[in-house]
C-alpha cells in the first residue's frame, strides 16, 4: 500500500512541476508584454522620436554598418520618404551632440553609413547569453534613464543579441519583422 501512495505522491509531484514550469512560462509572456526589454534613454539626451528610431536601428545593426538605405526604411517603414538625403545626416549629428556627454558615439563609415563605437555598442547590444534584466540593469547602470515604450525596441535589442525573447513554442521570432 505505501509503495502505491508513494506512486501516487510522485506522480502528483511530476504533475505539479510541470504545471509551475508551465505557469513560470506564462508569467514570463505577460512580463514581456507588460515591461518590453525597452531602450534606456537618459533624460538628458532629450531624443524626439526620430532621433530614438535612429539610435535604435543602430543598435539593431550591432557592430554592422548601418546603411542609408536601411536607416531611412527604420525611420519610414510604409510611409514615402522625404525627398531630401541630408535628413539622415543631420538626424545623426544631432544624435552624436546629445549622447557625447555621456562618452557615446557614431562612427562614420565613409561611402556606406554609420556604426555605434565600440564603447556604446558595450552597453546597448550585449551578448546573447545576457537576460533581459542583466541587459535592463546594466543600461540603467550607466546612466540614470527612463523607459521608453515600443515593441519595435524590444526587437531592436533581441537583433543585436541584447536578449532573448520570451517565446513559446510554435511562435515566430519578432526580429524577423526588423
Amino acid at each position: 500500500m505505501t509503495r502505491a501512495v508513494d506512486a501516487d505522491r510522485r506522480a502528483e509531484i511530476e504533475r505539479l512541476e510541470d504545471e509551475n514550469a508551465a505557469l513560470r512560462l506564462r508569467i514570463d509572456d505577460l512580463e514581456a508584454a507588460l515591461y518590453r526589454p525597452d531602450l534606456l534613454i537618459p533624460d538628458a539626451w532629450g531624443l524626439t522620436k526620430r532621433q530614438r528610431d535612429l539610435f535604435g536601428a543602430l543598435i539593431a545593426s550591432g557592430p554592422a554598418v548601418l546603411t542609408r538605405e536601411a536607416a531611412m526604411s527604420a525611420l519610414y517603414a510604409g510611409r514615402d520618404w522625404p525627398e531630401c538625403g541630408k535628413i539622415l545626416d543631420v538626424l545623426i549629428c544631432h544624435v552624436r551632440r546629445k549622447i557625447a556627454p555621456d562618452g557615446f558615439g557614431i562612427e562614420t563609415a565613409w561611402g556606406r553609413g554609420w556604426r555605434l563605437d565600440e564603447a556604446t555598442r558595450a552597453v546597448f547590444c550585449r551578448p546573447a547569453a545576457a537576460s533581459r534584466d542583466d541587459a535592463v540593469r546594466a543600461a540603467s547602470a550607466a546612466f540614470g534613464a527612463r523607459r521608453i515604450s515600443g515593441a519595435a525596441f524590444a526587437r531592436r535589442m533581441e537583433a543585436c543579441g541584447a536578449v532573448a525573447a520570451p517565446a513559446a513554442a510554435g511562435r515566430s521570432s519578432p526580429a524577423s519583422a526588423l
